[in-house]
């Protein structure tokens, strides 16, 4: 299982990246140490605004490189709609599953289980 998932940073701007354990991760990008991104070592992770399960790690490429092109008032709506994903990307996540996962913060435990149609 992999995730994608929107951090929001200090100065209101975001950084969007995917990983199988998303715990781990956010742990780094708070660290700023050197396993943070490079983006997030200089722009401090304030608030985890999104986060998508998927089934694997090419399906979380794709959605990461999608969602990093979008503009930001297309990444706010999507932050503000986490299930819009079918909407906004259509044919482009054709053949992928993507669930949205509610309620999970920077220090929550995320829960494993998979929302995805098998």
């Amino acid at each position: 299982m992999w995730y994608v998932y929107m951090v929001r940073c200090e100065d209101g701007s975001h950084y969007t990246g995917s990983t199988p354990e998303p715990a781990r991760r956010m742990q780094e990008h708070l660290s700023q140490g050197s396993a943070a991104a490079k983006y997030t070592r200089s722009h401090k992770v304030v608030f985890l605004d999104a986060l998508w399960r998927t089934d694997g790690k090419t399906d979380a490429l794709r959605l990461e490189a999608l969602i990093k092109h979008l503009t930001k008032a297309k990444k706010l709506l999507l932050i503000e709609h986490p299930d819009s994903l079918e909407t906004l990307f259509g044919e482009k996540l054709k053949g992928s599953c993507y669930a949205s996962v509610p309620g999970t913060t920077l220090s929550q435990p995320i829960s494993e289980s998979n929302d995805c149609p098998q």
